[in-house]
């Protein structure tokens, strides 16, 4: 199929027709911000999902309500560590790039690497996130009317994109010991 699409509707590639601080950002920069922020979500919503199940399920072979055991209590004292250290890094390289075009300067190679990596970093921790949730749940995990089910398949469709994916983090290693990234859309 033969298209034709005018530059005022074309974007890749092309210098931005306005000149506020967000369009100052490289397209790929800027592209994996969003992306990286529903894992963030997810997550969010999985920790959620399972503190609500464990303040009131209490297993076959046990007395005891889930959230008063120590491995679950500890379980989910690790899934947010996990969810708050990968978001404030996302948030770190973020606010350091943003001050960067803020000021008029381009962005250096290892920034953008920066915001990369900690989009990359995002989805992998919530991707363990929820799965620590989602083994809280137990069996009650499994059903389509407990929301853990819904995060769990979601989250592992999410990270999936190209703007996320674990081979991001081979792309910003090879940054960060000073070689070509390997692809143009960092």
């Amino acid at each position: 199929m033969d298209l034709f699409v005018a530059d005022a509707y074309a974007s890749n590639g092309r210098q931005p027709r306005l000149t506020e601080t967000l369009y100052a950002l490289p397209h790929f920069t800027a592209f994996c911000i969003p992306i990286a922020a529903v894992p963030l979500g997810l997550a969010r919503a999985a920790l959620d999902a399972a503190r609500d199940l464990s303040s009131a399920k209490v297993t076959r072979i046990s007395p005891t309500v889930l959230n008063q055991k120590p491995v679950v209590q500890g379980a989910f004292g690790r899934a947010e560590g996990m969810l708050r250290a990968a978001r404030a890094f996302l948030f770190e390289a973020c606010e350091y790039a943003w001050r960067t075009v803020d000021s008029g300067a381009e962005l250096a190679l290892e920034q953008r690497a920066a915001v990369r990596l900690s989009c990359a970093q995002v989805a992998e921790a919530a991707k363990s996130v929820v799965q620590i949730a989602y083994d809280i749940g137990g069996g009650s995990s499994v059903y389509e009317s407990c929301p853990l089910q819904r995060c769990f398949r979601d989250m592992y469709a999410a990270v999936q994109h190209l703007q996320v994916q674990g081979g991001n983090f081979e792309t910003v290693g090879r940054v960060l010991l000073g070689l070509d990234p390997g692809t143009p859309i960092l």
